[in-house]
């Protein structure tokens, strides 16, 4: 098999998996109101982003050298990882704005124990779909 097919192939389940992971995260959240949970999230969201921009990447960089580009596409490799870097930024802008909000108008939590659950399930599959990607 292809290995940028395998890359691809991979990036697909990540992206898929990740999908169910910020569902969770979000039932979480609404059930806890935590803003740490919101925060993850959040964190979530770009992580998913970011996986199909990676995914793209990879479909774009395995295609072959053509006349406009005669060493190859994988400088999309750098774009992304460009647009995966203001994302970030941008995520870390809301959380710090959702701190705030909580800071001058407190919310009750409740339901911790689920939450916590919740986000140590989605840490541990996060672990095993990374040690998998960087075993393939």
């Amino acid at each position: 098999m292809n290995e940028d097919f395998i890359k691809q192939k991979i990036q697909k389940w990540i992206v898929l998996i990740s999908l169910l992971i910020l569902g969770g995260k979000f039932i979480a959240f609404y059930i806890t109101n935590s803003v740490g949970i919101l925060t993850d999230a959040m964190e979530s969201i770009v992580n998913i982003v970011a996986g199909i921009i990676s995914l793209f990447s990879l479909r774009w960089a395995a295609k072959p050298k053509d006349k406009e580009h005669p060493f190859g596409h994988g400088k999309i490799e750098l774009i992304s990882a460009s647009i995966e870097g203001i994302l970030i930024a941008l995520a870390g802008g809301l959380i710090i704005y959702e701190g705030i909000q909580r800071l001058f108008s407190p919310a009750s939590i409740g339901k911790l124990d689920i939450g916590i659950i919740v986000v140590a399930a989605a840490g541990l599959i996060n672990y095993f779909m990374g040690w998998f990607s960087i075993k393939a």
